[in-house]
């Protein structure tokens, strides 16, 4: 419903007329599952207020009902979109979707001459990294063949979320530094007022991290310069 009123939010805003929107919620999840209608929210409801609930259809996809052979083949037409299913559905089968991937990426092979190709395959790439355990070598090995340039794009993909990995490792570090810090200097006795200048953080934020509150420290002050 969001994401309707989001689509006529903005055509409101451009002047434009309010464009029909058809929602889809598919699912690839591991178990069984139908989403409810938002009726089914408000199970004790009287009848006579049901009328004022925003209820509207939706199309619902499980790709658990469909075999690999129909996305290639029969169902959809888009390569990305081809690409994408079939990640999705085996993304929770590591093994068989590592024995896959030179075969899901060849359908691509056309798709990855184009800038906008190359683009979509460096998302596939990052979602592989971030949500398997299946090794870098393998999925750059998976797409050299079938592309010089994408097995570029899966190094250097990998190369920056290392990068990016080491970086938040080091702010979490730093994170933790600090909060002991303060812990620390609290139990001395030391005022809440020199600590806050001592670490430069607001006397707020001190007397949040005294009491174990969940706090969000400003990541310009979390840098490991510091």
């Amino acid at each position: 419903m969001k994401y309707i009123l989001g689509i006529w939010d903005y055509n409101e805003k451009q002047n434009s007329q309010l464009t029909p929107v058809i929602p889809i919620v598919l699912y690839h999840g591991e178990r069984s599952w139908h989403p409810n209608g938002i009726a089914e929210l408000f199970p004790d409801l009287p009848k006579e207020l049901s009328l004022f609930i925003p209820v509207f259809d939706f199309i619902f996809i499980d790709l658990s009902t469909y075999s690999e052979s129909e996305i290639k083949q029969r169902i959809f037409d888009q390569v990305s979109l081809k690409i994408s299913l079939l990640v999705m559905k085996n993304i929770f089968n590591p093994e068989k979707l590592e024995q896959q991937l030179p075969s899901l990426f060849n359908i691509g092979a056309e798709l990855y001459r184009e800038q906008s190709g190359l683009k979509f395959l460096e998302t596939v790439v990052t979602y592989l990294y971030q949500a398997t355990e299946i090794e870098t070598d393998k999925i750059i090995n998976a797409i050299e063949p079938i592309s010089n340039e994408g097995g570029k794009i899966a190094m250097s993909t990998a190369e920056k979320l290392r990068q990016e990995g080491m970086a938040k490792g080091r702010v979490e570090e730093r994170k933790e530094s600090l909060i002991s810090f303060v812990h620390r200097a609290g139990k001395q006795g030391i005022p809440i007022e020199t600590i806050a200048k001592i670490v430069e953080l607001d006397e707020n934020l001190i007397e949040q991290i005294l009491n174990n509150e969940n706090i969000d420290i400003p990541l310009h002050l979390l840098g490991t310069n510091r």
